[in-house]
């Protein structure tokens, strides 16, 4: 420190330069930095998310999420498995130990999951990723006296569009139920036609669903085929083929039975001062900047 001092009276200019160097890193660094309202948490989570498209929780259950439990379980540093199995998908979720290393568990994960060969042929490539906890940015809420519908419809279409900004990867829409596709047969309709509400109801699984074409190699890359079959409005639902007859003619769907476009009953709903509401809520995850996010959804 001395020696420095005694540098710095022999040659003036050095103080300034170094207080020049010091001004331009702290700025660098300033630009750089990622701007959080919490400190960073580690969850120690890894999850293991497999597309199954057509099938069953049960089928899901069996084919996927029982494979992978097995499979994973002897892994070192693993303090908890929850899994769960939907229509269409399995996720399995591993908590780890806090002595252990997240991404070494990952990477064990990973090295398991890929050994297993009897998953179904329709079963897509799983996805393993470590768990990062989201940050609320900001949030905006929607209301006015209109129906709860099309209230839901506006907060989508903001939804699409925010996405579309640079640096906004995830934005949640909440208040509203999910949609849901009604569908009516009278009893008459069913004599006439000779069906059966479960048959009625077997034929629409069958005929509105995803389903998987498998894979293609190419190199290092793995391209994934499927064919989109699943319709979420009622007008394409009307559409599909309930009766098939011989001579290739068919009755769909729409001719036998009432179909609207409505909301899941849900027991809990958004209200702002008795109107229907809607909340859209940006989340910070990553190295997204803060301000940055606010700015963004302020903007808009």
């Amino acid at each position: 420190m001395r020696r420095l001092i005694e540098a710095a009276l022999r040659n003036r200019v050095l103080p300034n330069l170094i207080m020049v160097g010091l001004l331009v890193a702290g700025a660098f660094a300033i630009a750089n930095l990622t701007v959080k309202t919490f400190p960073e948490i580690d969850t120690g989570t890894v999850r293991v998310t497999v597309p199954y498209p057509g099938a069953t929780p049960q089928e899901v259950s069996d084919g996927v999420v029982q494979p992978i439990e097995n499979a994973i379980r002897s892994i070192d540093g693993i303090r908890r498995i929850d899994a769960s199995a939907m229509q269409g998908a399995g996720v399995v979720t591993v908590s780890t130990l806090r002595s252990a290393d997240v991404d070494t568990v990952r990477d064990d994960i990973e090295t398991e999951v890929e050994g297993i060969t009897i998953f179904p042929d329709a079963a897509e490539t799983p996805t393993i990723t470590e768990v990062e906890p989201q940050e609320l940015a900001i949030q905006f809420v929607l209301t006015g006296d209109i129906d709860r519908a099309l209230l839901k419809d506006v907060a989508q279409t903001a939804r699409q569009e925010l996405l579309a900004y640079e640096g906004v990867s995830t934005v949640e829409v909440a208040g509203v139920p999910q949609d849901q596709i009604g569908i009516e047969v009278g009893q008459d309709t069913l004599r006439a036609y000779g069906l059966s509400i479960q048959g009625v109801a077997d034929r629409i699984r069958a005929e509105n669903l995803d389903l998987s074409g498998g894979a293609l190699q190419s190199g290092d890359a793995r391209i994934q085929v499927r064919t989109l079959g699943e319709e979420t409005a009622g007008a394409r639902i009307a559409e599909l083929p309930v009766i098939r007859g011989e001579t290739g003619t068919s009755v769909p769907l729409g001719r036998i039975a009432s179909i609207e476009d409505g909301l899941a009953e849900e027991p809990v709903v958004a209200v702002v001062d008795g109107q229907p509401a809607v909340f859209l809520s940006i989340f910070r995850s990553g190295e997204e900047q803060l301000l940055d996010l606010v700015e963004t959804a302020q903007a808009y």
